[in-house]
């Protein structure tokens, strides 16, 4: 992208820079190299611990190339019944050339490696040397109960193969994310309706440029209840998105999210 061939940005965590040869001229990065950060944490370690260090290794910084990818997918979407709708998938994709970032870094001051506060810090867009596999699936199905009832759910996962030590990629989805739902427009053949839904995902091992780190596992429950006024042909709703008001984030950095709950008049909807 544009933004990997040309940012220049200074955050907490290090500088991003683009992956273009002018950003070695300008940090200098021939006369002033930059060691991989894998390197950088054994030599800290064996510092610590009184061993002789290995040696630090130098980012090799090799010329950007564009990725591609060949992907795969098989599904299945169709009517088994009158009743019930249901859609899978799969799919298979590799990577060649993927790109993510290389964290690196280099001391400020003589010595300084040892010490992360006189440790200048640089992350750059890297092809990976190896082909990145990519591989997901999902089921959903929608079945239509007696009495206006509906039930419905899906079920997918993502997961990311193959990838360098070191790599950041970005690819930050769950492993596993579902949700269930139950709904009815017209209970009884009344005006009275309700919806209710239940999600969850599994932690996220996140990698972003503000942050990387774990972002745990939550649910939510939405909930909301209805009444039709058939004679203007509106409606009333009252209901919540997480209902029980769970805190949780989605992102590392994102504020944490509670409930919201409302309150809302349609007019001329059926």
């Amino acid at each position: 992208s544009t933004q990997d061939q040309y940012i220049n940005l200074k955050t907490p965590g290090a500088r991003l820079i683009g992956g273009l040869p002018s950003f070695q001229e300008y940090f200098n990065f021939k006369n002033d190299p930059v060691y991989t950060a894998e390197s950088i944490g054994a030599y800290r370690a064996a510092i610590a611990a009184g061993q002789t260090p290995p040696p630090l290794v130098q980012a090799p910084f090799l010329p950007l190339k564009p990725e591609t990818a060949n992907s795969y997918e098989f599904g299945y979407r169709g009517l088994p019944t009158r009743r019930l709708l249901l859609d899978a998938y799969v799919y298979y994709c590799e990577y060649k050339d993927f790109i993510g970032r290389r964290a690196v870094g280099r001391a400020t001051m003589p010595g300084g490696i040892v010490n992360p506060l006189t440790t200048e810090n640089f992350s750059y867009p890297e092809n990976s040397f190896q082909k990145v596999k990519a591989i997901g699936w999902g089921f959903g199905f929608d079945y239509q109960l007696p009495r206006k009832y509906n039930l419905k759910g899906n079920i997918s996962g993502d997961q990311l193969n193959d990838v360098p030590a070191n790599f950041v990629t970005f690819f930050n989805t769950p492993k596993v994310r579902y949700n269930i739902g139950l709904s009815n427009d017209g209970i009884n053949n009344s005006n009275w309706g309700f919806n209710a839904q239940f999600r969850w995902q599994s932690k996220v091992d996140w990698e972003g440029t503000f942050a990387s780190g774990e972002i745990p596992a939550f649910s939510t429950l939405d909930a909301q209840v209805s009444y039709k006024f058939p004679a203007i042909r509106s409606m009333i709703k009252l209901g919540a998105s997480n209902l029980l008001n769970k805190y949780y984030v989605s992102a590392l950095g994102n504020p944490e999210i509670g409930g919201v709950y409302y309150v809302s008049f349609g007019y001329n909807v059926f």
